[in-house]
C-alpha cells in the first residue's frame, strides 16, 4: 500500500467549500477570518496539477514496488521537511526520557526537558 500525499492542487475545491459558509462572530476574526483571508488568496493558485496527480495515480496502481509514501508537489515536500526537522529537534530533545524505558537503563527517570 503507498499513501499519496500531495500539497495543494487546483481543484476549486476549497473555493466551493468555502462559498456557502455562515457569518463568522466577531469575537473569531482575528484568528480564523485572518486564516480564512489567507486561503481565499491561496484557492484558484493552488501549485499541484490534478491532471498530473492522476496520472501518477494511474501509474502508481501498475507499479511493481512502491514506498509506503510518496509526496506530490513541492509544497508537500517543503511541509513535511519541515515537520520532519522539528520531530528530530524533540526527539534528541527528549531521547534522556525516551531512552530510559528500556529495561537495559537504570536508575531514575531523567528529568524532563524545559522549554
Amino acid at each position: 500500500m503507498t499513501a499519496l500525499e500531495p500539497g495543494g492542487m487546483r481543484t476549486n475545491w476549497g473555493r466551493r467549500a468555502f462559498d456557502n459558509r455562515p457569518s463568522m462572530l466577531p469575537e473569531y476574526q482575528e484568528s480564523v477570518g485572518k486564516v480564512l483571508a489567507q486561503l481565499e488568496s491561496y484557492w484558484g493558485n493552488e501549485p499541484g496539477d490534478p491532471e498530473k496527480v492522476a496520472e501518477i495515480v494511474l501509474k502508481v496502481a501498475n507499479a511493481e514496488t512502491l514506498p509506503a509514501h510518496i509526496l506530490l508537489g513541492r509544497d508537500s515536500v517543503k511541509m513535511i521537511r519541515q515537520i520532519e526537522e522539528a520531530r528530530m529537534v524533540d526527539a534528541e530533545r527528549w531521547s534522556a526520557v525516551s531512552d530510559w524505558i528500556d529495561f537495559a537503563e537504570e536508575g531514575q527517570m531523567p528529568a524532563l526537558p524545559t522549554p
